[in-house]
C-alpha cells in the first residue's frame, strides 16, 4: 500500500519540468509536513499536486499544470542555484508558494507581450534581489511584487472583512516595499528604474476581486498610484494586477509610470 508521499511523487512524474526541479526527497518531506488528509487544508504545493485532478472549482484544480507551463518557460534559462531557490520557494509552506505562483504569472504576462524577463535578479549594488528584471527595447524595469491583502490575511489563511482603512493600506504597502527593497540601492547611487507590483488575488480571489471592482468603479486606483509616486520620489512606476493560479499569466494588469 503506497503512502501519501509516494502518491505525490508519482503525480510529480506527470510534469517533466517540475519533476526535474523538485527532488523526490524534498517533496516527501514537504508532503509529510503539510498534508494532513483533511478536506480543508492550506493550499501548498503538495496539496495542489495531490488534488490537481479534482474538478473545478476546488482551488487546486488545474494549478499544477499551469505551474508546469510557466516553469517550462523560465527554468531553462536559470542557473542551478536559482533553480534550487525556486524549488525551495515552491515547497515553503503556503505564503511563499503563492508568492512564487504570482511572480511567475506576472512574468509570463510580460513575456507574452515581448519583454525579456529574468527572475530573482540582484540589484547592481548587490544588497537585494528583485522578483523580475524586465527589458523591452530601451525600457528596463526592476520590479518587485507585493501582496495587496492586509498582512493578517496572509498569516491566518482566511479572509476577514475588508478593513475600513484598506485604501490607505494599499498605498502603505507599496511605500514599504519600495523603501525596504530599493531605498538603500538608490542612496548608494543606483539610478535604475524600480517598479512595484501589487497582486490583488494572492489570498482570496473572490474577496479581493470584489474589492478591486469597487476601486475600479470609483476610479481610485489612479489616485492610489499618484499617491504612491508622490511618497516615493525614486519609484519609476506601479503595477496592479490579478492572477488566478490555474491560468498561465496574470490578467487585469494596470500600469502607472512616473510622468
Amino acid at each position: 500500500m503506497s503512502s501519501i508521499e509516494d502518491e505525490a511523487v508519482s503525480r510529480k512524474r506527470k510534469y517533466p519540468t517540475i519533476d526535474a526541479l523538485i527532488t523526490d526527497h524534498d517533496l516527501r518531506l514537504h508532503v509529510g509536513r503539510y498534508e494532513t488528509g483533511a478536506p480543508d487544508v492550506l493550499l501548498t504545493f503538495g496539496t495542489a499536486l495531490l488534488r490537481d485532478h479534482h474538478p473545478a472549482p476546488l482551488p487546486a484544480a488545474g494549478l499544477v499544470a499551469s505551474l508546469e507551463d510557466n516553469l517550462s518557460v523560465f527554468i531553462p534559462g536559470l542557473s542551478p542555484e536559482k533553480r534550487r531557490d525556486i524549488s525551495a520557494s515552491l515547497l515553503n509552506g503556503r505564503i511563499q508558494f503563492l508568492n512564487t505562483l504570482s511572480e511567475l504569472g506576472l512574468a509570463r504576462y510580460y513575456v507574452e507581450l515581448g519583454w525579456c524577463v529574468r527572475l530573482a535578479e540582484p540589484l547592481p549594488t548587490g544588497q537585494k534581489d528583485v522578483d523580475l528584471l524586465m527589458s523591452l527595447g530601451g525600457d528596463v524595469r526592476w520590479l518587485d511584487v507585493v501582496n495587496a491583502a492586509p498582512n493578517e490575511w496572509e498569516g491566518d489563511g482566511f479572509v476577514p472583512p475588508v478593513p475600513n482603512d484598506f485604501e490607505t493600506r494599499l498605498v502603505d504597502k507599496v511605500v514599504q516595499k519600495f523603501t525596504s527593497k530599493f531605498r538603500a540601492a538608490i542612496d548608494a547611487g543606483w539610478t535604475g528604474a524600480p517598479w512595484v507590483a501589487l497582486d490583488f488575488t494572492k489570498n482570496d480571489g473572490i474577496a479581493m476581486g470584489v474589492t478591486v471592482l469597487e476601486l475600479i468603479g470609483s476610479y481610485k486606483l489612479k489616485d492610489f498610484a499618484d499617491g504612491v509616486l508622490r511618497r516615493c520620489p525614486g519609484l519609476a512606476g506601479v503595477v496592479y494586477f490579478t492572477y488566478h493560479a490555474t491560468e498561465t499569466e496574470a490578467r487585469w494588469v494596470r500600469e502607472w509610470r512616473r510622468p
